[in-house]
């Protein structure tokens, strides 16, 4: 900054309100200001300056799995929200690894990033008590980790009051032998709490939940396809529904029940979860739940920014709607 004020012909002062576009700076003064950067090839250090102000302008992001969509999806909204409002994000993808999350939290704390938007729910004792003790304001996004529950602000859709809508959907729809494929019961949100809306439905309908119809895995294309498989040779009656919590555990099952020749919707209708791009890609198209998931992200940002302003620490627990979207797999 000194090297441009000498080329400039100005004050450290002036080249500092340039570079924070301060609008006392006089136009003259601004272009050589400008012309000096450019001659010189100046670039800021954000770590110098977070050093100098506190205030990084940068927000960590963790990842679990970026290659699925639906995560790709809310970054976009982050990124998008972020950017417009003068933050850069740092993406760091753990790929489902605890030690790998440890690992850039604590570089996030050490390039003093103004706050974090966490989209992972798997987390150990450690995790949880860095979260919480770091000093760094934490959002939640479309997750309910059981460790932080009530502890940190969070934006999610009701996952129990749409798996209950998405399970009714069907009964409304005279199928009764509903089998649902779903996450892992670790995970409080794409598991249990989906889990529970399902099983709740069955009951107020009068319907009896039958173990061998439902299966718990991974959100992937294959297990969607081996659950939906030992779901129909296992089963002594055939289901006449499949609820799958997510859109690439449906695209699995649709897989399976076209190799097994069973028609859908007219033997099995299929309803899936979260309506990305791939459900009007398959066929049928896909009926499916909708939550706004870019939306998700747009509003933890929003979230992230009301925190790094709140001395109260007051925690923000943001509930957004969602919505069955009728396709022809039902």
């Amino acid at each position: 900054m000194q090297d441009v004020a000498n080329q400039a012909g100005v004050s450290l002062t002036t080249v500092s309100r340039v570079l924070n576009n301060h609008k006392s700076v006089l136009p003259d003064k601004r272009e050589r200001v400008n012309r000096a950067i450019e001659q010189l090839g100046f670039n800021r250090s954000y770590i110098a300056r977070s050093l100098a102000t506190k205030k990084s302008g940068l927000i960590g992001v963790v990842v679990p799995d970026i290659s699925y969509a639906f995560y790709a999806q809310m970054l976009c909204g982050i990124e998008d929200y972020a950017s417009n409002n003068a933050y850069s994000i740092i993406i760091c993808n753990i790929e489902e690894k605890l030690g790998k999350e440890m690992h850039y939290l604590t570089l996030f704390a050490e390039m003093r990033v103004n706050g974090i938007v966490m989209m992972h729910e798997k987390l150990d004792e450690k995790i949880a008590r860095f979260m919480m003790d770091c000093g760094i304001p934490v959002v939640l996004a479309s997750v309910r980790p059981k460790l932080l529950a009530g502890k940190l602000s969070s934006v999610n859709i009701d996952d129990f009051r749409a798996s209950y809508e998405g399970t009714e959907h069907l009964i409304r729809r005279n199928r009764r032998r509903i089998a649902l494929i779903a996450g892992n019961l670790s995970d409080a949100t794409s598991g249990e709490a989906r889990y529970e809306g399902y099983k709740a439905a069955l009951k107020d309908y009068g319907i009896e939940e039958d173990d061998a119809l439902i299966r718990f895995g991974k959100f992937s294309v294959e297990d969607g396809y081996r659950l939906t498989r030992d779901i129909f040779q296992v089963s002594p009656r055939r289901p006449d529904a499949l609820f799958a919590v997510g859109d690439i555990l449906a695209v699995g099952a649709l897989r399976y029940l076209a190799e097994a020749k069973v028609q859908v919707p007219q033997e099995v209708s299929v309803l899936g979860f979260d309506d990305l791009p791939i459900a009007t890609m398959c066929t049928p198209r896909l009926s499916t739940i909708r939550q706004p998931i870019k939306e998700i992200g747009v509003a933890a940002v929003q979230t992230l920014i009301k925190s790094m302003g709140d001395s109260s620490k007051i925690i923000r627990e943001v509930i957004l709607k969602h919505e069955i979207v009728e396709r022809e797999s039902v």
